[in-house]
């Protein structure tokens, strides 16, 4: 046996290469734009449309990636899966379905593709969330508008009702004194 070895390491599997996917929510943004105070609905009114269109416009951009890489996998398996089969009957390996969609499923391409489409649907999942708290933000506003108006409408009756105890009391006053003046008048 000789001292050195003449065998040939096997070449080291090559890595899964990595998609690149768009994350088109900044979370801290979201929740900047989500909020409102409640000392001004109106503008929280104002902005509530422009939000809606805005985080609209990011969800469908996420979803249309989901689709997107879903399509790129459908083109992807039809070539790796010609190859996996060429190159199976090439070596004399007769080729199931269960033996092919191993094989694929092993690819370093198909596993990207995979791995990605994984990844855009949760990008797809946070912008839904995100778009549907408008709409609950929505709700909250319209509550907190008809609370104000509500309380806005006390404070009108609580000042009528002032401003008619101070006009009774006023003119409780004024005839005394016409009637002092009066009897005054007589009594001269």
């Amino acid at each position: 046996m000789s001292d050195t070895d003449t065998t040939t390491p096997a070449p080291a599997p090559k890595p899964t290469p990595r998609i690149a996917v768009k994350n088109f929510i900044d979370g801290t943004q979201a929740r900047k734009d989500a909020s409102f105070s409640l000392a001004d609905l109106s503008s929280a009114f104002q902005d509530q449309m422009s939000f809606r269109i805005h985080y609209g416009e990011l969800k469908a951009q996420a979803e249309r990636q989901v689709a997107d890489l879903k399509l790129k996998l459908e083109a992807a398996e039809s070539k790796v899966g010609r190859e996996i089969r060429d190159d199976l009957t090439k070596q004399g390996v007769k080729v199931t379905e269960k033996l092919l969609e191993q094989e694929m499923n092993a690819h370093r391409t198909i596993l990207a593709i995979k791995l990605a489409i994984n990844e855009a649907k949760q990008v797809f999942e946070v912008a839904k969330a995100v778009y549907e708290a408008f709409d609950d933000r929505q709700k909250m506003l319209m509550s907190a508008g008809a609370k104000d108006r509500v309380e806005m409408e006390g404070d009108i009756r609580m000042g009528v009702a002032a401003v008619r105890d101070t006009a009774i009391k006023t003119g409780a006053a004024d005839m005394l004194e016409k009637r002092r003046q009066l009897l005054a008048g007589n009594a001269a």
